[in-house]
């Protein structure tokens, strides 16, 4: 990334769970707190450090802002290595 005059960056690959507009906020609210108990358990921490994953559940404002962000820094590292989309 140095070499694209991005001195630094970490780029990390992630994923979420998302759902459709118009979720209604109490069925988003629960899906947020079970993905919580699900990674909080000691068998689902175990083998995500086996795979070299690191869980790290993040609210919807959270997860909103990384998505916006992530996007933004995809734009530029496109436009550096001159790639355009087809």
């Amino acid at each position: 990334m140095g070499e694209l005059g991005l001195p630094g960056l970490l780029v990390s690959a992630w994923w979420c769970l998302a759902g459709p507009a118009g979720l209604p906020a109490l069925l988003a609210t629960a899906l947020e707190q079970a993905v919580r108990d699900a990674v909080a358990r000691p068998q689902a921490r175990r083998l995500a450090e086996e795979l070299g994953l690191i869980p790290l559940p993040l609210g919807p404002q959270a997860m909103r802002a990384r998505i916006t962000r992530d996007l933004a820094l995809n734009e530029v590292l496109m436009r550096k290595a001159g790639i355009t989309p087809e």
